[in-house]
């Protein structure tokens, strides 16, 4: 092994172990002793007994790769075959869960092994008409199940044509609605997003408002709700919109006579003027509204997020001039009073035009 290494006395060397046992294939004794699986104790034994210093540097894996079994090709396609079974089983559970007509909340607690739930007035299938199945048992999964191929109908507008008036549109799209919507679900279902969770098979006016961006979409739904035509509610955690009352009747009104329908914002009586406000409250009202638009620009925030119409109406007629007058009325509470308090008496008194 001296030999082999090329060791001299005195000298330290750091030799592949190895390389010297490939080095030493033609020597059938050399490389017995130089054999990977044993060399490493003779250096122990050799160093134990003062004969040399050993000390390891840094370790390599020895790999070896064993003769493959006789059944190897059996093994691999009782793999496979596991696998292609594991996968159709998956699909056809999915298939089985999109396609029932059962609680999805509760398809979900039983399959996580809770409890099930008949309704839960949240999914699309108990917000759907019609009565639902109760919910089921897991599904039993077939052996093999090959996944068919669903066809979906192209995308298409049966309601009236993207050049409508968007406004009544998007009232039409709020009223027509399966189930309720937030803003960015109503612009997907508008602009005909293939992204939507509603397509033209379940909202007629799925791409209604496909000419507009998504964004713009939602701004225009921002501007209906600081107009009173929508609201928001929330259910489940989520924002969702509706008609309100003012709505409702704008979009049950003749499309001939909409043109005598009052302007969003503008509050009249039963005989088309401004309802028992006077023209200086209805000036008011108007620069509270300019007010209201450009703070909303200013935080990037939408302007019923400041104050909503009925709001500001009711702080045209009543003219406070103080913040304690101010916060009697009615959506005026301590945060909104905090923030835009001053700001508001200032417009009220005219300091700001």
């Amino acid at each position: 092994f001296v030999e082999a290494a090329r060791l001299r006395p005195g000298q330290t060397l750091a030799r592949d172990l190895a390389a010297l046992a490939r080095e030493a294939g033609q020597d059938p004794a050399l490389a017995a002793l130089l054999d990977p699986r044993h060399i490493e104790g003779r250096l122990l034994a050799w160093a134990e007994a003062g004969w040399l210093e050993y000390r390891g540097v840094g370790r390599d894996m020895l790999l070896a790769l064993p003769p493959s079994p006789a059944d190897s090709r059996e093994r691999v396609a009782a793999m496979v075959a596991d696998y292609d079974a594991g996968q159709a089983a998956r699909i056809a559970e999915m298939r089985a869960y999109a396609y029932s007509q059962a609680c999805r909340h509760g398809t979900i607690s039983v399959y996580f092994g809770g409890p099930g739930m008949e309704e839960c007035n949240a999914c699309d299938n108990c917000r759907g008409a019609g009565a639902r199945a109760q919910s089921p048992a897991r599904l039993p999964l077939p052996q093999a199940m090959a996944p068919a191929r669903v066809e979906r109908a192209a995308p298409r507008h049966t309601g009236r044509a993207p050049g409508g008036d968007p406004t009544r549109l998007m009232l039409q799209g709020v009223a027509q609605l399966p189930y309720a919507l937030g803003r960015s679900g109503l612009a997907r279902a508008l602009a005909g997003s293939a992204s939507s969770r509603l397509q033209a098979d379940r909202f007629p006016l799925f791409g209604a408002l496909a000419g507009r961006s998504q964004k713009g979409i939602m701004d225009l739904a921002d501007r209906l709700l600081a107009e009173g035509l929508l609201e928001q509610f929330e259910q489940n955690g989520y924002s969702l919109l509706r008609l309100t009352a003012r709505g409702q009747a704008l979009l049950s009104a003749p499309e001939e006579q909409e043109e005598k329908q009052e302007e969003p914002g503008v509050a009249r009586g039963d005989a088309g003027t401004p309802a028992a406000q006077g023209q200086g409250q209805g000036d008011l009202f108007e620069r509270l509204r300019a007010w209201r638009l450009a703070t909303a620009r200013e935080i990037d925030k939408p302007p019923y997020v400041i104050c909503h119409d009925s709001t500001l109406r009711d702080i045209a007629a009543a003219h406070p001039g103080s913040l304690a007058e101010l916060s009697a009325i009615k959506g005026m509470g301590p945060q909104r009073l905090a923030a835009y308090g001053e700001q508001i008496l200032c417009v009220v008194r005219g300091d700001q035009g």
